[in-house]
């Protein structure tokens, strides 16, 4: 796809399952691309969590907890700045929300808050929502407001529901984004080419 910046969920570093594979630096040396992680948990001997992986240099990672409300599992979202040209950085937020829906709720509208202090100067929200898209939770990104690049009624998950998401701001001319077809996960990724 040559992309400049790669979301990536249920990563795994040096966890015996994996076969003590650092999942993320592994993918990012193959890419030639730099690389954040953030550990939601300790698994299998290592962690587990998300990912971004970007050709841009970071001028800023951050993990957050995001908070727990009742889900399955902790879970994080990786807050970033990358320095993709222009006056100021572009904020990248990736998560992976949990599979309980309140939770998610819960995790998807504290994402919209950090995304609202950056609306105007180039913000990214992307990652596994585990919402359709009239859930509350993905409501509350396009109340920011923040436009869904993600292609309507195109399922992204193996259950062929839409709950994998690509929120910009007005900044980034976004344009709607696409699915792609692969055996690699069980979730079809989302494109999409953005532009400041």
């Amino acid at each position: 796809f040559g992309a400049d910046v790669i979301a990536l969920q249920e990563v795994d570093r040096l966890t015996e399952r994996s076969g003590d594979m650092d999942q993320a630096a592994e993918l990012a040396e193959r890419l030639g691309m730099q690389h954040t992680f953030a550990a939601a948990l300790e698994q299998s001997g290592g962690e587990y969590g998300i990912a971004l992986l970007s050709r841009f240099p970071f001028a800023r990672a951050e993990r957050i907890e995001m908070p727990r409300a009742g889900g399955f599992q902790p879970r994080v979202v990786i807050d970033a700045d990358l320095c993709a040209g222009g006056a100021q950085p572009l904020r990248v937020l990736a998560l992976h929300a949990d599979v309980f829906p309140w939770a998610a709720a819960a995790q998807t509208r504290f994402v919209a808050n950090l995304a609202a202090e950056s609306v105007g100067s180039g913000v990214i929200v992307t990652g596994d929502l585990n919402q359709t898209p009239e859930a509350e939770g993905v409501r509350a990104l396009g109340d920011v407001p923040l436009v869904d690049l993600s292609p309507q009624d195109v399922g992204t998950s193996d259950l062929s529901r839409h709950i994998d998401y690509l929120f910009v701001d007005e900044a980034l001319t976004p344009e709607l984004g696409r699915v792609h077809d692969t055996d690699a996960s069980d979730h079809r990724p989302v494109i999409a080419d953005l532009q400041r």
